[in-house]
């Protein structure tokens, strides 16, 4: 199939080796101007397409945007990597598992199983801060489930987020309005459970989605190596939908 590009789409797919930030609106043609970019750089600047990394936000954008490629460029399609964010850190995930503390490649879990974990060890979670919490499991287990993507979406640090337990022990100490108190201890008792809550599913190899990115961040941020090895070889990283992704 050949494209038609207008002016604008011509300059971004001709655009030198550098970061770029393209601002459009829906329907004006990025896809198609991403897959534009993607054939010059295999087909006139001689990239080599295992070089080029394709980061979506859905998967059903991925499988569009792979079936448009092997239109285009045929088998050399297969060889772009084209994949969602959590789609990429699994791939990652599975093959550094080991160094994440997991003994075999993990299984992701789904919500159900999320539940299950939980309130399997709720007993091992101690005595807890909350009132609401120790009065009512089932609010407690969803509570929980929303803080800890909370915590991974923001991608805080264990270390961090016992900074951020000192700080509620100290406003707890500070504060005599009684449902100020009792968020506070909310926020204490979610982080004193996602520690846990860390531990247990690495003990039944199973991660969730939130792990994803989380386990990626900390490598990125602890081995050097990996991140060389990483940055060798994606050396053209193309983000679709940027604006629709978090932090």
């Amino acid at each position: 199939m050949e494209y038609i590009y207008n002016k604008e789409q011509d300059k971004i797919i001709s655009y030198p080796l550098n970061p770029l930030l393209v601002l459009a609106g829906a329907g004006s043609g990025k896809t198609s101007t991403i897959i534009g970019r993607i054939i010059n750089l295999v087909n006139d600047r001689n990239v080599q397409p295992e070089s080029i990394l394709v980061l979506t936000f859905t998967n059903d954008a991925a499988r569009h945007m792979q079936i448009k490629l092997e239109k285009e460029l045929g088998a050399n399609a297969n060889k772009v990597q084209v994949c969602t964010f959590h789609g990429f850190s699994k791939n990652i995930l599975m093959d550094k598992y080991l160094e994440l503390g997991y003994s075999r490649p993990p299984r992701l879990m789904n919500s159900g199983d999320e539940n299950y974990i939980i309130r399997k060890h709720f007993n091992d979670l101690g005595k807890l801060n909350s009132m609401m919490y120790k009065r009512d499991p089932i609010t407690a287990i969803s509570s929980f489930k929303n803080m800890f993507e909370s915590f991974r979406n923001n991608l805080f640090s264990n270390a961090e987020l016992c900074e951020y337990k000192e700080k509620e022990l100290k406003r707890i100490k500070k504060n005599i309005d009684f449902e100020d108190k009792e968020k506070s201890k909310q926020i204490i008792d979610a982080i004193d459970a996602f520690f846990k809550y860390q531990n247990w599913k690495k003990e039944e190899n199973y991660i969730d989605y939130g792990d994803m990115i989380i386990n990626l961040w900390y490598l990125l941020n602890e081995n050097e190596s990996f991140i060389a090895d990483v940055q060798g070889k994606n050396k053209h990283i193309i983000i679709d939908e940027f604006q629709d992704n978090n932090y």
